[in-house]
């Protein structure tokens, strides 16, 4: 969530100390679009702004006593999500923004595609934020 915490950091940390889990936080920077959007910004693509943002969860998370690791990819973010999932994946914890009408056209639905093509569990939390 821009500006502020996904929760699903609060539930991971009360729920992954149960099965010994070992988490990864990944965010998707999406891939430049052809021609100049209004839609993307020029931070989109800020990967050091990116891990900045999401230290404060790490931290979180580690502090849980949970065994934790940030990654950053560069690609479409439901392909990327699944195949950071290939090797030994349990679960799959996926915020969505829940969009919906010209916006879910325009950005596409990630939690969807991730749905549709995963095979393991999936946990999926809607956010409410500043973009929806």
């Amino acid at each position: 969530a821009r500006g502020g915490q996904d929760p699903l950091i609060p539930l991971l940390a009360e729920l992954a100390p149960t099965w010994g889990a070992e988490l990864t936080l990944l965010h998707v920077l999406p891939l430049p679009p052809p021609l100049p959007s209004p839609y993307f910004l020029e931070s989109e693509w800020d990967e050091e702004r990116v891990r900045e943002q999401l230290t404060p969860s790490l931290d979180k998370l580690t502090a849980a006593g949970l065994t934790a690791t940030l990654e950053v990819a560069t690609g479409y973010p439901a392909t990327e999500i699944l195949r950071a999932a290939e090797d030994e994946t349990d679960l799959i914890a996926l915020s969505t923004h829940g969009r919906s009408g010209a916006s879910r056209w325009w950005f596409g639905s990630v939690a969807e595609q991730v749905l549709r093509h995963c095979e393991v569990p999936l946990l999926i939390q809607r956010v409410e934020g500043d973009d929806d």
